[in-house]
């Protein structure tokens, strides 16, 4: 692997779009929600899953708050149905870098999975050699 391409896939933030499970916040907004979220991938990265997942629902609770139930699914999965949460996806910055990691088709063995999330991705090992599966229009758990 060339150097270029460790860094571009260092770059890729382990983290869940979902939140804690406190209750809802009053006026929830983008920057509360980006903070809660990256609260939450600082616990899932340091492996201190026991904060992590509290934060995960929280972000889901928030999304939904903000957003409604209907836009909130399209955003976010809860916990148990989120991928990096189970450990197999991450999130490219910046958008050079997800652009970047796109454009190699999964000879890293990472794949853009959605069409709704340019920075979302998923690894599994057949996609090193058997390329990405169709994306899907949204997250669907």
């Amino acid at each position: 692997m060339k150097i270029r391409e460790a860094r571009t896939v260092a770059a890729c933030i382990a983290g869940c779009l979902a939140g804690w499970a406190a209750g809802p916040a009053a006026a929830v907004t983008d920057a509360e929600r980006i903070s809660a979220n990256q609260q939450f991938r600082e616990a899932f990265d340091a492996k201190r899953y026991d904060e992590a997942l509290p934060l995960a629902q929280k972000v889901v609770d928030m999304t939904e708050e903000q957003y409604g139930k209907d836009v909130a699914e399209q955003l976010v999965l809860p916990p148990d149905r989120s991928a990096h949460v189970l450990g197999v996806a991450v999130d490219a910055q910046p958008q050079a870098g997800w652009q970047w990691l796109q454009q190699t088709k999964g000879s890293l063995g990472f794949c853009r999975r959605y069409d709704n999330e340019g920075w979302h991705f998923e690894y599994a090992p057949q996609f090193k050699t058997a390329g990405c599966p169709e994306r899907l229009p949204k997250p669907v758990g």
